[in-house]
């Protein structure tokens, strides 16, 4: 299994990727490519805690990859309401802009990763990279 498998995006800290065995099973159904397994596994946490930024970010990943743009949207926009910085937030979020063709959005993802981690960072150089092929 790949680094994407257990922590898509990769952004997160030793403390974050422990988490619950929800997250940790829902990193598992990501990893596997089953997303809504990662959906279920995720509901309850955010359920106890809507706070989890982590939780809010896999759980608009999930539903991104299972195909709903609009609840991804809207667990990315609670994610980074509560953390306007976190990597795997921006990113996404900037990838769910790149797949329904609104590039310039994706843009100012792409920016706010650069301002917090630089063009080095595996953030950047995803979005950028899904940014150029979409131009």
């Amino acid at each position: 299994m790949n680094a994407v498998a257990v922590d898509p995006g990769g952004y997160m800290g030793s403390a974050a990727r422990n988490g619950t065995p929800h997250l940790t099973t829902a990193r598992a159904y990501i990893g596997g490519g089953n997303f809504a397994g990662a959906i279920a596994a995720l509901e309850p946490i955010i359920i106890a805690n809507p706070r989890d930024v982590e939780a809010l970010s896999l759980m608009g990943f999930s539903q991104r990859k299972n195909g709903n743009h609009e609840a991804a949207l809207g667990y990315y926009t609670q994610a980074l309401a509560l953390d306007p910085e976190h990597l795997g937030a921006n990113e996404y979020l900037g990838e769910l802009y790149v797949e329904t063709g609104r590039l310039a959005l994706a843009q100012e993802r792409l920016d706010i990763i650069e301002a917090a981690c630089g063009t080095e960072c595996d953030a950047y150089k995803q979005l950028a990279a899904m940014i150029a092929a979409a131009r």
